[in-house]
C-alpha cells in the first residue's frame, strides 16, 4: 500500500516535468496562433487530468472494496494472534 501511495505522489510531482516545452528559436505562426496553441495544449492537459483522477477514483474504489472485504474477514478468525494481526492491518 505504501509503494502505490509513493507512485502516486511520484507520478504527480514528475507530470510537470514531462510537459512538452517551447522551442525558443520557433517564429510565430501568425497572429493569434499562440493562443489557439495554448488553447489546445490546455484541453489536452484537462483531458489528461481527467482521465488520471477517473483511474485514481477506481484505485480508490478498489481499496474500499478491499477494507470491506479485510473486515468481514475479520469476523471469521478464531485465533487471538491472527485476529489481532488482522485487526492491525485493517486499522492501517
Amino acid at each position: 500500500m505504501k509503494i502505490r501511495s509513493f507512485l502516486f505522489v511520484l507520478i504527480f510531482a514528475l507530470t510537470p516535468a514531462m510537459w512538452p516545452q517551447d522551442k525558443p528559436g520557433q517564429a510565430p505562426g501568425g497572429p493569434g496562433s499562440g493562443n489557439e496553441m495554448r488553447a489546445e495544449h490546455r484541453q489536452q492537459m484537462m483531458q489528461m487530468h481527467k482521465q488520471e483522477m477517473e483511474a485514481v477514483r477506481a484505485d480508490i474504489e478498489k481499496m474500499k472494496s478491499s477494507l470491506a472485504q479485510m473486515k468481514a474477514n475479520l469476523l471469521t478468525i478464531k485465533d487471538t494472534n491472527e485476529l489481532s494481526r488482522w485487526r492491525d492491518n485493517v486499522d492501517m
